[in-house]
This record gives structure tokens, C-alpha cells and sequence, in this order.
């Protein structure tokens, strides 16, 4: 095990065992160098980009990183020399240029490898199934001609949104976080999806049978249908409006658990032509109560056979894909992606995902060797360890000093650990401080700029 996880933290090892299939099938296209004054080939610009989300830095960062060897693995392979020379220039021009060159289609090939194969060697099940929690997000996108075309802007009652958006569905297992190929699509305009559509195309990549969990949002009939018909289980939660179709004769208060048959009304559509019309599953109501808060009734609908106790456990996980979003937004800087074309868009969300993925397989291949559940350890404190580590390993001397780093790296792990919380939150969340306020941004620069100088008669 320790041995698997050492081959794991040497984080470009395994990027290329994990891509050598994709390097045997299209080898020249793989090491492809525009010229011989050129180290970036597709394998190479694809390898950085992940570093370039794995170390949380920029384009100078993850160049000024090669000198330290981190992509002396990817580097062996290129027929390049200046990297055989090991001469090239930390300007970032020219590593700007590939990534717009590198084809989306090879990006895809490469994330879908990754995940995949992350995938299959994670997860456990619960019930009888692997169980997936989903959820949606939206990201902010820079106001380009090119995006323009693909991804419209919005609009508020304030007007017109400056920056346009990008909604992405994200499913991730609930006990180790690993995540799926991810869907998007635009929020508003002809090519705009709803979260529920996006959740159809999950389902299409998930292995039959697999348990999804999903809040109010994914509680409606279009997606339960898509799911089943899949041959998945679900789980979701309902709105309380939803729910008074399943409540006929039962009291206003107090735990409901019955069989129903829940049917397609005039008003759904449906995500596939070939989703059933009518679904089999549970309905239940349960009210919690907690000291020191308002009681709250929830309502689900599910296809699972458990108690009410262990369904209830098994949605209480489904808060572990907040902070999975949290760190896709916040850790690998997706809040606001900094690029000006829709490719890039594209490429940028598919491999800050599989570099997630890669950080994700070093913890559930560690949490066992330290005793912990992967849940309880920060990804944001142990994927600063694996990055620090993976270098030290990686650049060991000798067999020793490789073990000597391995002891360290699983100390390290081990005092990631989560604390528990003893008193739970009761105050409400406040901010320390007001942030000032700036007009809204409507219009370009330009075209603030031209008004201005209209206004003080300065052509």
C-alpha cells in the first residue's frame, strides 16, 4: 500500500502512466513540436496546466517549476532541444500561445482517463451501491467576442450583466470526494441548460446502479425518471409544495414512510424521449428537532429500502459536496476563469478537475494508513503536503531518504485531521465589515472611456 502511494504522490509518474494509452494511440500528435526551438508539445502544456491548478499559481509559477523537475518525467519523452539542453525561457508568452493551440478533443481524451480510472479504484457502497451526491454552480467568464457567441450575458433588474456565466454540475462521491467528468453549459441564451438537464448527462456516465443524492433542486419527476430509467437508485429531497401530492390522508405532524407511485403530470417534460412515465419508490416525512432550533420537516422521495435512520445519514452527506464546490471555486481559483475563448473554457474547467481528482487519489490511498476516514482530512492542508512531498520524493537520493519522507508525508496527513466540532453553531453568520460599494460595471472599458471623454469635449 505504501509503496502504491508513494508511485501516487509522484504526481507526474502517474499522469504519465495514466495517459500512456493516449500517448500510444496518437504518439506523434501527443509529442508534437511546432519546431525544434519549441519544448511545448499537448503532453507537456496539458501536464502544466494541472500543476499550474495543483500548485494554486500562475503561468510564470508553473514554468519557473520545471527547473525543480517536475515535468523532467514528461520532458524524457520529447524530442525537443532545448529540453534536452534543459534551455528554456521563463517568459510566458510562448506557453499562453500553446494552450490556446492545444485541441479540446485531447483535453477531453486526457480528463477522461484520468477520472475514469481515479474512479474505478475509489469509492465504497452504501446500501448495496456507490453513492454520489450532485450538485450545480455557476462561474463567472471574462467578456470576450469569442465567449460572447457561446455564452450570453444575463440580465437583473439592475440591467445587463457585464461578465456572462457558466453552470456546471458537479457530482462527487460522498465518501471520498473524487468527482466525475463534470457538465456545463451557459446559464442563459440558446445553448443554456437547466442543473436538471445537466444531471440527465451525469447519469449516463455513471456505472448502473449507482446511488444519487441530490437536494430540492433535483427533486422533481424529469430527473427521479431519467435516473431510474438509467437503472440508478436516487435519493432527493422534495419541496414541501411537491410533497402535499403524496399526502393525502396523513396527519399534519409526525414520521410518514409509504410506498407510492409517483406519475408523470401534464407539466413535466422529460429529459429523454425514452424515460418512464411512472416511478416506484418511498415517500417520507420526518421532523427534526435539535435543541436551540426551530423544528424542521423534511420530505424525500427514494428508491432505496433502508430504514428512515439510515436514509436520513445517508442525505445528512450530502453537505460534503459544498465544500467540494468550495474548493473547485475557491482552492483551484474557478470563481472567475481568466481566459478569452470558449475552448479554454472548456479546457480549463475538464483539468482543474482531474488535477482535483489527482490530489483526491493521494488522500483515499492515504486515509487508511493513518487511520482516518478520507472525510476527516482537510483537502486544502493535505493537497499543500502532497505538493511540498511529491517534490521532496520525487528529487530523493536514495531508497532511505524515500522511506525517511514517506514516514514524514504520513505525519503530516494524520495532522490534517478535521477537528470535531463540540458545540455546534448557534449565532447567525455576520461580516466584520462593510466592503465599499462601486457602481455597477454595464457597459466595456471602451465604451466608458469614449463617454467620458465626450463629456469633457476631448476627441
Amino acid at each position: 500500500m505504501i509503496k502504491k502511494l508513494e508511485e501516487l504522490i509522484k504526481l507526474s509518474d502517474k499522469f504519465i502512466e495514466l495517459t500512456a494509452s493516449i500517448a500510444e494511440e496518437k504518439e506523434e500528435e501527443w509529442f508534437y513540436l511546432r519546431n525544434n526551438e519549441s519544448i511545448f508539445n499537448p503532453a507537456l502544456v496539458v501536464w502544466l496546466m494541472l500543476l499550474k491548478a495543483i500548485y494554486q499559481t500562475s503561468s510564470a509559477g508553473v514554468l519557473a517549476l520545471i527547473d525543480k523537475g517536475v515535468a523532467d518525467g514528461v520532458l524524457k519523452k520529447s524530442k525537443s532541444q532545448k529540453a534536452n539542453l534543459k534551455k528554456y525561457s521563463n517568459n510566458t508568452g510562448g506557453f499562453s500561445k500553446a494552450q490556446s493551440r492545444l485541441p479540446k478533443e485531447d483535453v477531453e481524451d486526457v480528463c477522461e482517463v484520468i477520472i475514469k480510472s481515479i474512479l474505478k479504484d475509489s469509492g465504497k457502497e452504501r446500501m448495496g451501491a456507490k453513492v454520489v451526491s450532485i450538485d450545480g454552480t455557476t462561474l463567472c467568464l471574462e467578456n470576450t467576442k469569442d465567449i460572447l457567441e457561446e455564452y450570453e450575458q444575463g440580465s437583473n433588474q439592475h440591467g445587463t450583466i457585464y461578465h456572462p456565466e457558466v453552470r456546471m454540475l458537479l457530482a462527487t462521491e460522498i465518501d471520498t470526494g473524487v468527482a466525475f467528468i463534470p457538465k456545463y453549459a451557459p446559464v442563459v441564451g440558446k445553448f443554456s441548460k437547466s442543473e436538471q438537464e445537466l444531471a440527465g448527462e451525469v447519469f449516463n456516465q455513471a456505472d448502473k446502479d449507482t446511488t444519487f443524492v441530490g437536494d430540492r433542486n433535483f427533486g422533481v419527476f424529469s430527473v427521479v425518471s431519467a435516473a431510474t430509467t438509467q437503472g440508478h437508485k436516487v435519493l432527493f429531497r422534495l419541496t414541501e409544495a411537491r410533497a402535499k401530492k403524496f399526502l393525502l390522508e396523513e396527519k399534519k405532524i409526525g414520521l410518514v414512510d409509504k410506498q407510492v407511485t409517483w406519475k408523470a403530470s401534464s407539466q413535466d417534460k422529460m429529459l429523454n424521449s425514452g424515460d418512464t412515465t411512472t416511478v416506484t419508490g418511498r415517500f417520507i416525512r420526518i421532523t427534526i428537532e435539535q435543541d436551540g432550533f426551530r423544528p424542521v420537516t423534511l420530505f424525500f422521495f427514494t428508491t432505496l429500502t433502508g430504514t428512515v435512520e439510515e436514509i436520513l445519514s445517508l442525505y445528512n452527506k450530502r453537505q460534503h459536496i459544498e465544500t467540494d464546490i468550495r474548493h473547485f471555486k475557491y482552492l483551484f481559483k474557478m470563481e472567475r476563469l481568466n481566459v478569452k475563448s470558449r475552448d479554454m473554457v472548456a479546457k480549463e474547467i475538464l483539468l482543474r478537475v482531474a488535477s482535483y481528482n489527482l490530489i483526491r487519489s493521494v488522500i483515499v490511498k492515504a486515509a487508511p494508513l493513518v487511520n482516518l476516514a478520507v472525510r476527516k482530512i482537510s483537502f486544502e492542508r493535505a493537497a499543500r503536503v502532497i505538493v511540498i512531498y511529491g517534490e521532496l520524493i520525487f528529487n530523493a537520493p536514495n531508497r532511505k531518504k524515500k522511506d525517511e519522507l514517506m514516514e514524514k508525508f504520513l505525519i503530516r496527513i494524520r495532522q490534517c485531521r478535521l477537528p470535531d466540532r463540540k458545540r455546534k453553531r448557534l449565532e447567525p453568520r455576520k461580516v466584520t465589515r462593510i466592503k465599499r460599494t462601486f457602481p455597477l460595471f454595464k457597459n466595456s472599458r471602451e465604451h466608458d472611456k469614449y463617454e467620458i471623454l465626450k463629456k469633457l469635449h476631448i476627441s
